[in-house]
């Protein structure tokens, strides 16, 4: 595996987690959590 193809690996994997951290906040907003909020 070249190491580009790596990069590309990392990069796809870390916009699925930030879209799944950004569905959860959404969720969130709707049932609010106390884990999950943001620290004052």
């Amino acid at each position: 595996m070249r190491l580009s193809n790596l990069i590309d690996l990392c990069e796809r994997a870390r916009k699925m987690l930030a879209d799944v951290f950004l569905g959860s906040r959404r969720i969130q907003g709707l049932h609010p959590i106390e884990d999950f909020r943001d620290a004052p």
